[in-house]
């Protein structure tokens, strides 16, 4: 009874977690660094502007042909858990950089095509590490939910996950918006 109990909190977490997590990609997207890129450049669409609009969606993308690589890496990790954890927190890092490498990189200081391609490497970087705790993430669920309900979860994960990601590019579009 006791095992059963703290599965279903551990599912109800996943749930959590996952619409948490949509909701952070929804609210740092490429929408966000296309509007700090254009704010950045002041002025109207140049084909510069358009070639870094089309790095930022497509960088992330180019990178994410290295996940084939992470049933390896976990492998020679040792373990899911920590790898999805190292990883995780490696993202939010990167992620909490660009701010970083606005204030002490920022285009008055190294030039905005240096800038911007920094701007593109973190991005890509960021995308990168959250592609590798995510399938770390979906391997380690597979120790806790059971066979017969796998496919229900993992559905109604990715419906929690919607939901979070329709809800956070609803407000950043608000805001966006608005402000």
């Amino acid at each position: 009874m006791e095992r059963t109990l703290i599965r279903r909190c551990a599912v109800r977490a996943a749930y959590w977690q996952a619409f948490l997590w949509g909701l952070g990609l929804g609210l740092i997207s490429a929408h966000l660094l296309r509007y700090l890129v254009r704010d950045l450049c002041h002025g109207p669409n140049s084909i510069y502007l358009s070639a870094m609009f089309a790095w930022i969606v497509a960088a992330p993308r180019g990178v994410g042909v290295l996940r084939l690589f992470v049933p390896g890496l976990i492998e020679f990790w040792g373990s899911r858990k920590a790898f999805c954890a190292a990883h995780s927190v490696l993202a939010a890092v990167i992620l909490t950089g660009i701010p970083g490498l606005l204030h002490f990189c920022g285009p008055e200081k190294i030039g905005l095509e240096n800038f911007l391609g920094l701007l593109v490497l973190f991005w890509a970087l960021y995308n990168l590490a959250g592609y590798f705790s995510g399938i770390a993430l979906f391997s380690w669920y597979g120790d806790f939910v059971p066979k017969n309900i796998q496919g229900r979860f993992f559905g109604r994960r990715e419906a929690w996950m919607t939901a979070g990601l329709a809800a956070g590019a609803l407000s950043l579009g608000l805001y966006s918006y608005y402000v």
